[in-house]
């Protein structure tokens, strides 16, 4: 049977058609391959089996990603997570992308991808030596040793240690009368042992100070020796772009970092640590700067500051027990017993000539006496 005759314009347009369905498919393949880390690098098996596009020709990722898409289209980030084999690694894991951060248009990630599709390829886990662990194929681990000495080990005696590869480290172990590295005496291939460095130091190793000192495996440790303009932080000598080291402050202080008052330090890492410079109160912020438990008018920092108490105007007000012969309090209301409050010239009560007023304490105030006045009474201390 012959195919019926089409005009020639209604064949050209046919045949566009077919040219165009035939194409959906890879068109909509590669756009997911676009959206997948390692998708173009892999190519079609990653989302379908053989080659062959259909709902019924997904693989177990595929049809993951099917499940999410939008005419054509899928967020990534909605299935990394998703472990479409079942194998324990998920989607993200296998194509080197586990926190699911890749995005269309980025570099594929480092890693060498896994088939998410299958049980049997997954990532290789990562090494487990150095986590204190006994694992397969590991001697010892940290300060497990499996129990084994170096008598085990066949020698007389010493301190067997486990080494970086998880093997054993013989080093320290020895037969009998034979030296060995931490023994305190240089012997056969040592190069130093415990103090004795036969007269080495960080001069004649090239660097222009610090500290040489005998590693455990009884070779050098320059890490503490340094060349002109080096920083060695620690070592108490600032240099390159330490800010301080030690005691060593470059002639900073919390005021002149703006940081307030009190003692600046140094911190581990040779920076300043203003941890010790409180805050100045600010008086109108309704907040602690300073730390001390007063906020604004409530801080005696802040009395004469527009609106708080003035000390030494005569009037007892807001959080001063006293101001002059103005007098808020007693002994009798402090629990002080019998007796008379005087007023320090800043403001504080003065409870020596209390009964129980603490044998006088020379203006010392409640402080001195057991303890400042009570919340209760610098309550009522507020008169406007």
């Amino acid at each position: 049977m012959f195919a019926p005759h089409l005009p020639q314009p209604t064949l050209a347009l046919a045949i566009a058609i077919a040219i165009l369905l035939a194409a959906a498919p890879a068109a909509a393949n590669q756009s997911e391959q676009d959206q997948t880390p390692h998708g173009p690098t892999i190519g079609c098996p990653l989302c379908h089996q053989n080659g062959q596009f259909g709902p019924g020709n997904r693989t177990l990722f595929g049809a993951q990603v099917a499940g999410v898409a939008v005419g054509g289209n899928y967020d990534w980030s909605a299935i990394y997570a998703l472990d479409a084999d079942g194998d324990g690694a998920t989607n993200g894991a296998e194509l080197g992308d586990p926190e699911g951060l890749w995005r269309p248009g980025a570099p594929n990630p480092d890693a060498t991808p896994t088939d998410p599709s299958d049980a049997g390829s997954f990532p290789a886990p990562p090494n487990p030596c150095g986590n204190g662990l006994l694992d397969d194929g590991e001697q010892c681990d940290g300060a497990d040793l499996a129990g084994e000495t170096c008598e085990s080990q066949g020698f007389d005696e010493g301190t067997l240690r486990c080494g970086r590869a998880c093997t054993f480290d013989t080093g320290a172990c020895r037969a009998e009368g034979e030296g060995f590295c931490g023994d305190g005496v240089i012997n056969g291939g040592e190069v130093c042992d415990g103090e004795r460095l036969l007269g080495r130091s960080c001069l004649t190793q090239g660097f222009s100070g610090g500290l040489l000192v005998c590693a455990e495996d009884c070779t050098l440790d320059t890490t503490g020796c340094q060349r002109d303009g080096e920083a060695n932080c620690g070592d108490g000598v600032r240099g390159g772009d330490e800010a301080c080291d030690g005691v060593f402050l470059a002639g900073q202080d919390c005021v002149s970092l703006g940081a307030g008052t009190g003692a600046l330090a140094c911190g581990a890492d040779c920076n300043f640590d203003i941890s010790g410079c409180p805050e100045p109160e600010v008086c109108d912020d309704g907040a602690d700067n300073d730390g001390d438990g007063g906020a604004d008018c409530g801080d005696r920092d802040c009395f004469g500051f527009p609106g708080c108490p003035v000390c030494g105007d005569g009037v007892a007000e807001g959080i001063e027990p006293c101001d002059g012969e103005s007098i808020a309090t007693s002994c009798e209301d402090e629990g002080l017993g019998a007796g008379t409050i005087r007023c320090t010239p800043d403001c504080e009560a003065d409870t020596s000539a209390c009964a129980d007023g603490g044998g006088g304490d020379g203006g010392g105030g409640c402080e001195a006496a057991g303890g400042p006045l009570t919340t209760v009474w610098r309550l009522l201390l507020v008169r406007r």
